[in-house]
C-alpha cells in the first residue's frame, strides 16, 4: 500500500479573513489550493504524523522551502510565511512550499549465545544426550536483514548422533552426518527480541576418549557479524573419558604348577576400548615382581614391543605410545625360576595409570551387553584379569636303606649245626630262621612239630 502524507494549510488575509485547506497526498505529488488567497495574506503550512517506518527505519526532520514567498520560518513539521504585497510583472504570483522527509535507516546488531545441557565442559558418557541452544538477540531498535547462523559440527558430528532440530524463526535442518547446521534467521529486529534454536546430540557407544566441540558464527545483511558481548560463548565442549583395559596372562598358565628351572613368559596386554578415539601416549603399566624374584631370576624382555620398558629391582615399568581405537599392544618378558625354590609361590599383579584408570571390563570388543536397567546388569561381562600365580612342588628324596645292626656286645651267633638229613634238625634249622623272622610263629610251629619220643 503506498504511503500518503497529511498536508494543510491556513493563511489569514488582511481583513482576518482565513483560507485553509487540507490533503494526503502521495510523495512526489503536488498539490494546488483551489483558490487564490489574497495577496500580502500570512499563511502556514502543516504536515501531519508520518507514517511508521519501524523498525527498519525513522524519520529524520522535516525541512520546508518556500519560492515566491517572504520571511519563512520553520517550527517542526509548520512552516510559516507571507505572501506577496503585490502581483508580478508577470501576472499572479504563484508560492510553492516544497516538503522533505527523510528516512533514516535505523541502527541494529546482533549477539549470538550458546550453551549446553549438561553444561560446556562436563565429561559424558556413551550413550547421554546433549542439548545444544543456539540465541540470537537484536541489540538495536532497526533491523537486520539476512541473518544466518552458522554450528560447525564437524568435531561433533563423527562421536555422536545428530537430530530433533527445533526453531520458531526462520528454517534450520540437519541430517545425521552433516557436519555443519546452518539457522536461516531471516530478519530480525526490535530491541532485546530473543530468537532460539535447540538440537540435540547422543554420543555414540563407542565414542570413549572423544571430545564433542563445535562452534557457532552469525553473519547478517552486508556481511555484518555478531556483535561483542561479553557474557556470550559460542563454542561448547564435552569430554568423553577414555576406556581401556590391562590384562595379563602367562605361559604356563596362571594357577600352575612349574618345576624349578622352568622359563615362565608374563604378558601384559593393553587395549583401547574406543572405536573413534587413540588412547594418548604415556600411560604406564607398573609390574610388582617382588614375589617372583625372591624365588626366581630375571631373564628380559620379549623383542616386539611398543613404547619403553624398564626392569630395575623389584618392578617393572611400561610407556606406551598412543594406541590406535579397538586395538591392542602386548609386552612380554621372562623370568627363570631357581633351582631350589622347591615348595614355593610366585606371585604378581600388574597395574596401570593414565588419563584415565583401566576398566575392569574386558569383554571382547563388540559382544552384546546387557542394558543398565537388566535385573543382573552386568553378568555377561568378562573381568580383566591382571595377576598371576604360580607354584613350584616339594622336593621328593631317593628312600634311605640303613644297614644291619651289629651283634649286642657279649653275644656271640648260634654256632651251626650240620645237616644230618634228619627231620627234627630241619625243624631245627626252619626254626632257627624262623626266630629271625618272628618269635610269635616260631612257638606255634613248635607246638605242632615237637618230635615223639
Amino acid at each position: 500500500m503506498e504511503q500518503t502524507y497529511a498536508m494543510s494549510y491556513k493563511c489569514t488575509d488582511a481583513s482576518d479573513g482565513e483560507w485553509t485547506g487540507s490533503k494526503s497526498i502521495s510523495a512526489g505529488e503536488t498539490w494546488e489550493t483551489a483558490a487564490n488567497i489574497p495577496l500580502g495574506s500570512g499563511c502556514e503550512v502543516t504536515e501531519g504524523a508520518l507514517p511508521d517506518v519501524s523498525p527498519r527505519n525513522l524519520w529524520g526532520p522535516v525541512s520546508f522551502t518556500v519560492t515566491g514567498g517572504q520571511n519563512s520560518s520553520v517550527t517542526g513539521q509548520k512552516v510559516t510565511f507571507d505572501l506577496p504585497s503585490s502581483a508580478g510583472e508577470n501576472g499572479p504570483t504563484r508560492v510553492g512550499v516544497k516538503v522533505t522527509n527523510t528516512l533514516i535507516r535505523q541502527a541494529n546488531g546482533y549477539i549470538v549465545n550458546k550453551s549446553a545441557n549438561p553444561p560446556s565442559g562436563t565429561e559424558v558418557q556413551p550413550g547421554d544426550t546433549i542439548t545444544y541452544t543456539v540465541t540470537v538477540t537484536s541489540t538495536g531498535e532497526g533491523t537486520v536483514d539476512g541473518v544466518t547462523i552458522t554450528d560447525d559440527l564437524s568435531e561433533v558430528n563423527p562421536y555422536a548422533s545428530l537430530g530433533n532440530v527445533q526453531t520458531g524463526t526462520g528454517t534450520a535442518a540437519l541430517e545425521d552426518g552433516d557436519d555443519e547446521l546452518t539457522w536461516s534467521l531471516g530478519t530480525i529486529s526490535g530491541l532485546g527480541t530473543t530468537y532460539t534454536l535447540t538440537y540435540e546430540a547422543t554420543v555414540d557407544d563407542d565414542a570413549w576418549g572423544a571430545k564433542l566441540k563445535n562452534h557457532v558464527t552469525g553473519l547478517g545483511e552486508g556481511e555484518q557479524p555478531p556483535g561483542e558481548c561479553e557474557t556470550c560463548t559460542t563454542t561448547t565442549e564435552h569430554p568423553v573419558p577414555p576406556k581401556w583395559t590391562l590384562e595379563k596372562s602367562s605361559d604356563p598358565e596362571t594357577e600352575s604348577m612349574v618345576e624349578p628351572g622352568t622359563v615362565v613368559t608374563y604378558t601384559l596386554k593393553v587395549t583401547n576400548r574406543s572405536g573413534t578415539t587413540p588412547l594418548p601416549a604415556g600411560t604406564v603399566i607398573s609390574d610388582d615382581l617382588t614375589q617372583v624374584l625372591n624365588n626366581a631370576a630375571w631373564v628380559g624382555f620379549v623383542d616386539g614391543y611398543p613404547g619403553t620398558a624398564t626392569q630395575s629391582g623389584n618392578g617393572l615399568a611400561w610407556t606406551l605410545p598412543a594406541v590406535a581405537p579397538q586395538s591392542s599392544v602386548l609386552l612380554s618378558y621372562q623370568v627363570h625360576v631357581n633351582d631350589e625354590a622347591w615348595l614355593v609361590k610366585l606371585s604378581n599383579v600388574a597395574t596401570g595409570a593414565g588419563v584415565s584408570p583401566p576398566s575392569t571390563d574386558c569383554t571382547p570388543i563388540g559382544d552384546r551387553r546387557m542394558p543398565a536397567d537388566a535385573e543382573s546388569p552386568g553378568e555377561d561381562m568378562v573381568e580383566c584379569k591382571t595377576s598371576t600365580n604360580h607354584y613350584t612342588p616339594a622336593q621328593v628324596l631317593p628312600p634311605v636303606v640303613n644297614p644291619p645292626a651289629p651283634p649286642a656286645p657279649g653275644l656271640k651267633p648260634p654256632k651251626r649245626l650240620p645237616n644230618t638229613g634228619g627231620p627234627g634238625v630241619g625243624w631245627i634249622y626252619g626254626g632257627a630262621v624262623m626266630v629271625l623272622l618272628g618269635g610269635g610263629v616260631l612257638l606255634f610251629l613248635r607246638r605242632r612239630n615237637q618230635p615223639e619220643g
